[in-house]
């Protein structure tokens, strides 16, 4: 993996050399701080569809200042934390849940049911490798 430092010197200090050669990402939303995103999971959801990757559809949503490892909460209330990680991993899961007919119907619960619209193309669809 090459440091992001090093290559934005040489980018900037070899720009002939090796501009033709790399390709900034630009067009994709590949990461997001968790206190900016999660309350517009279901916004996201309603408005937009996964794959894009720009502002409407995070890549990585990051829990910056909550630390669950260390058997305390950083910066944020643990119950808060606790709240937003469940519901961030019920928006990721929904995206394959709904491959397969089946949604949360909530982000705070981890029950699942049939998506009916989706749920009518489940089986019908092609496998391709």
């Amino acid at each position: 993996m090459i440091s992001p430092r090093w290559s934005t010197y040489m980018l900037l200090s070899q720009r002939e050399k090796w501009a033709e050669k790399t390709f900034l990402e630009s067009t994709y939303f590949l990461h997001g701080y968790w206190v900016i995103l999660v309350d517009d999971f279901e916004k996201m959801m309603e408005k937009y569809h996964p794959g894009l990757g720009d502002e409407r559809w995070p890549f990585v949503t990051h829990f910056v200042g909550c630390k669950p490892c260390h058997g305390n909460y950083g910066s944020y209330p643990m119950d808060r934390c606790a709240k937003q990680i469940k519901r961030a991993f019920n928006f990721v899961d929904n995206q394959v849940l709904q491959i397969y007919g089946y949604v949360h119907p909530n982000l705070s619960t981890h029950s699942v049911e049939v998506d009916a619209p989706k749920a009518t193309n489940v089986g019908r669809e092609k496998v391709r490798g």
